[in-house]
């Protein structure tokens, strides 16, 4: 599967990883097994990171879905880190439908510094993802 996740419940943060070709089907699933955890709250901080896709074939559909299920709260941080300038046009498209959902919406970033800096703005020390 070209997904991968684990809950870090102490740093209140999901961590995605996506690799090789991704497609609708893997994206909806992996947010429908995210979703379903009992560790997941609209509100965590989710660090996803596709340095490592080669393809991506995801949809517009398959980014409405993804939202309708996740459902992330108004204040929920979501970092992307992405290589391709396609990978960040599909992270801004999804943002479109988060704004429609009154989610916070997912923001694409090319280092992981910047994703960092990002999650960790205004956590206090012991949740700081390293």
């Amino acid at each position: 599967m070209p997904y991968t996740y684990k809950i870090d419940a102490y740093q209140d943060v999901v961590h995605v990883r996506a690799e090789g070709v991704i497609a609708d089907s893997e994206f909806v699933s992996i947010s429908r097994s995210i979703a379903s955890d009992p560790q997941y709250h609209p509100g965590i901080r989710v660090f996803s990171d596709y340095s490592g896709v080669t393809r991506n074939d995801l949809s517009a559909v398959s980014a409405r879905l993804v939202t309708e299920i996740l459902r992330p709260s108004s204040i929920a941080r979501h970092g992307v880190l992405v290589r391709s300038l396609l990978d960040f046009a599909m992270v801004r498209m999804y943002q479109v439908f988060c704004d429609m959902h009154e989610s916070s919406f997912p923001c694409p970033f090319y280092s992981r510094e910047e994703v960092l800096a990002y999650l960790n703005h205004g956590v206090s020390s012991g949740m700081v993802i390293v």
